[in-house]
């Protein structure tokens, strides 16, 4: 299947979407939820702050780690996790989750289609024709959200996509999770000329740090998702050995929840080659939008008030 040409959108339209969201978000959650424990406080996160993001579909998102040997496992475990959270927050799941693509995309230029990839797609629509932008909101591997665009291009006009993922352009190593389970779909984000805002993970996500210590007197006997909350960061950090653990996910709601935490740079979008390395480009390529740096104590603030 042959890339279709994606349309040039103008510099008003990125500055724009560059700007201040207005409030609530029209919002669609890409999650691996069952990869870790930081997506389910980004999920709760998220459906707490409705005065911030208006969550209209989440969607589970495939992964390949030790506790899955194959995406399509790790999306139906992501499924059955956001169930989990949704009965611990008394919230009725049925309408507002999706089951995501269950393969990583074939190459740059193939789509993986979904339930989730098409309710995308349909709250795009819905927002627009309300006169709103939708963001689509991405902590795992982008698969869903490049699909998304190979499918119908003409949604980079009506989305702007939030996305955990990758290392800084400067940093040496970029073997990123999200990034190099499915290399190509993250080349779609770069390529396509959809508004980006990336929230890469050494130096900045990196900087959400906690310890079980600092949790406790927050989310202890506040509720029952504080305390599933709670538990399964303990159980982490007890099975590994470790003290504290990054919470890298929720800096994605934080962008929306405490803007004045981040601080971001907008560039030409730079190249990301097969092999994952960065090539960055002259000005000439569409604008992105890249984190470099969190004020970490502001974003637990307002977690642990919304928790």
């Amino acid at each position: 299947m042959a890339m279709t040409n994606f349309p040039q959108l103008t510099n008003a339209h990125y500055e724009k979407c560059y700007g201040a969201p207005q409030l609530p978000a029209a919002m669609v959650l890409d999650t691996d939820t069952f990869n870790e424990i930081d997506d389910q406080f980004a999920v709760v996160y998220a459906q707490k702050s409705p005065d911030s993001c208006d969550l209209r579909g989440i969607v589970a998102a495939p992964f390949t780690s030790g506790k899955t040997p194959c995406p399509a496992e790790g999306m139906r475990l992501s499924y059955q996790e956001l169930e989990n959270l949704f009965r611990r927050m008394e919230i009725c799941s049925d309408k507002k989750i999706c089951h995501g693509s269950e393969t990583y995309l074939p190459d740059r230029h193939t789509p993986v289609r979904s339930e989730g990839v098409d309710r995308i797609i349909f709250e795009a629509d819905r927002a627009a024709a309300e006169g709103k932008m939708l963001y689509l909101t991405g902590i795992a591997v982008a698969t869903d959200l490049a699909s998304v665009f190979l499918l119908r291009p003409d949604l980079v006009a009506k989305i702007t996509v939030v996305w955990l993922g990758g290392n800084p352009v400067e940093w040496r190593d970029n073997n990123e999770y999200n990034l190099r389970q499915d290399v190509a779909a993250a080349q779609v984000l770069y390529d396509c000329g959809v508004p980006l805002i990336v929230i890469p993970c050494q130096n900045v996500a990196d900087h959400l740090n906690t310890t079980t210590l600092e949790l406790t007197p927050f989310l202890r006997g506040r509720n029952a998702v504080s305390d599933y909350l709670l538990e399964i960061f303990s159980d982490y950090n007890r099975l590994r050995g470790t003290m504290s653990k990054v919470i890298w996910d929720i800096a994605t709601i934080a962008t929306f929840r405490v803007p004045e935490a981040f601080r971001f740079d907008i560039v030409p979008s730079p190249i990301l080659l097969d092999d994952r390395q960065w090539r960055t480009v002259a000005p000439g390529r569409h604008p992105v939008k890249i984190a470099y740096a969190v004020e970490r104590d502001l974003v637990f603030r307002d977690l642990f008030a919304r928790l």
